[in-house]
This record gives C-alpha cells, sequence and structure tokens, in this order.
C-alpha cells in the first residue's frame, strides 16, 4: 500500500526536475517491494530498471547501471512472453554504457535489445508506440 501511494509521488518529483528529492522516495518503495515480492516478480524488475533511469538521469552513472542489471536479472527470472520491458533495459545498458565510454559494450546491448524487439514484435509493430 505504501509503496504504491510513494510510486505516484517520486514520479512527480522527477517530473518537475526534482530528482533529488525523489529518489529517497523510490528506495522506500524498493525496500518495501523487495520484502513483499518474490524475486521473479515483473514489478521487482520495473521498479529496479526506473531506479536505474532516475540516476542515469542524475548523472550517477555506475549506480544505474547496478540498478539496470538487477532489473536485467529478475527480469530474465521473470518467464514473461513479452520481451518488450527486456528489450527496454537492454536498451537503457547501453545508453549507460555509451554515456561511460564503454562502446563495445553499449554496442552489444543495443543489438542485443533490437534482437529481442524483432524476436517478439517483428518489425512492423506499434505496441510500445506510446
Amino acid at each position: 500500500m505504501v509503496a504504491s501511494i510513494v510510486w505516484p509521488l517520486a514520479g512527480i518529483l522527477f517530473e518537475n526536475s526534482q530528482i533529488t528529492e525523489a529518489l529517497p522516495l523510490l528506495l522506500k518503495s524498493l525496500r518495501i517491494r523487495e520484502n513483499l515480492l518474490p524475486p521473479n516478480d515483473p514489478v521487482l524488475a520495473n521498479t529496479y530498471y526506473s531506479i536505474g533511469i532516475f540516476y542515469m538521469e542524475d548523472n550517477q552513472l555506475e549506480k544505474s547501471l547496478d540498478y539496470n542489471l538487477k532489473a536485467l536479472e529478475v527480469r530474465e527470472k521473470c518467464g514473461d512472453s513479452d520481451e518488450g520491458p527486456l528489450a527496454f533495459t537492454y536498451g537503457n545498458l547501453g545508453l549507460i554504457h555509451r554515456r561511460m565510454g564503454n562502446l563495445d559494450e553499449a554496442s552489444k546491448c543495443m543489438e542485443k535489445s533490437e534482437e529481442l524487439w524483432r524476436l517478439s514484435y517483428g518489425t512492423d509493430s506499434d505496441r510500445y508506440a506510446m
């Protein structure tokens, strides 16, 4: 319950460029979700992924990388037939590695992201266009 209230508030703060204020709320929500959800829950993966985005926007690239890798680990355990979130995670990892100057790793992650999109949705899908 608390996590479902804290999360939208953090999103509002983030949208208003109040990243510093948003991060403690996200981390509080994460602690709650880690205690309540199984380790393969897609909501937990999304939480790690979102915190990774917050850290990337705050230019804390090492922390962003860590959270995106946690998201990847959970996402791969989910058994979800929708590969879109996994493709997004690999895409974010590519962006992080690019910003860190790890161009070979960035390229690998982006290629994996594109591969997942093609396998899951083909080349004409607009499923995540919004």
